[in-house]
């Protein structure tokens, strides 16, 4: 199969056919044929697929691969860079490896802006390690996530993937706990309560703030959900579920979030939260 699509490339390239990229015969004979293409099977040929960011970031079913690979190489800026219409895009070009991208603000406010950026960057376990480590790439996800219509509910349209990953593994959790707390960040406020719904208005829609929750409850078999905007992002205190906590610490913390979250709870839940400001 791979020798009889290899023609049909071919012929393809030679007849002129596309619209004007030497690159999409090539792309199109992957997405039609998968492994049994003839670019699946001549890596070389993939990784030149890869390169070009600029298709493959922004097709739907070549954007986790290109993104993964380019990322693999130390390419992870010219990789995101290629996403449509994201800014800055010569700031990203040049940068290598993801914590490049995360250790600069302005890398990283343009990813935090794009969401074909972000949901190749959640999707990473490498690239979100990166984010979750850097206090400059956090802040610059907080401030995308809060600083859209202060008013209403705050936007984080773009980087939702990014916090529903977060909220996915405890690892990253505490990575992020560790580094808002080390990193001269304000806390600006604790709270705990039994009825955790009454934790909804602490922080409303105010910028430029992280939220940490010890997920807890009152007795056995209960628990507490983390939800922003509406969304869940932690369900039945999946990754921690600590018994009456009253403040969140590194042993306790079970989920990260921005405004506007709020807290529903299984049964009888408890939760404590921290809330950081990161200007």
């Amino acid at each position: 199969m791979a020798e009889e699509n290899a023609i049909l490339v071919n012929a393809y390239k030679a007849s002129g056919s596309g619209i004007g990229s030497a690159i999409e015969p090539y792309i199109i004979d992957y997405k039609t044929f998968g492994t049994d293409s003839y670019v699946y099977n001549n890596k070389d040929i993939l990784h030149e697929v890869y390169e070009r960011a600029d298709y493959c970031m922004n097709d739907t079913k070549l954007r986790q691969e290109c993104f993964d690979y380019l990322n693999s190489i130390d390419e992870a800026g010219h990789a995101l860079a290629g996403a449509y219409g994201i800014s800055d895009a010569d700031t990203l070009e040049p940068l290598g490896a993801m914590t490049a991208v995360a250790a600069s603000s302005t890398a990283m406010t343009a990813v935090a802006a794009s969401s074909t950026a972000m949901t190749a960057v959640a999707a990473s376990s490498t690239a979100m390690t990166a984010v979750a480590a850097s206090s400059t790439a956090m802040t610059a996800v907080a401030a995308s996530s809060t600083a859209v219509n202060t008013i209403a509910k705050a936007s984080v349209s773009t980087t939702m993937p990014f916090w529903k990953a977060a909220n996915s593994k405890i690892d990253y959790v505490t990575a992020i706990y560790a580094t808002i707390t080390v990193g001269g960040y304000t806390l600006e406020s604790q709270y705990s309560k039994d009825s955790v719904s009454d934790l909804n208005n602490i922080c409303g829609n105010k910028s430029n703030t992280i939220i940490f929750t010890a997920t807890g409850y009152y007795s056995n078999g209960n628990s507490t959900n983390v939800i922003i905007n509406g969304t869940t992002v932690l369900s039945n205190s999946a990754l921690r579920n600590t018994y009456q906590p009253r403040s969140v610490t590194s042993s306790n913390v079970g989920a990260v979030s921005v405004p506007t979250t709020t807290w529903t709870e299984k049964g009888d839940g408890y939760a404590a939260v921290a809330v950081y400001n990161l200007k």
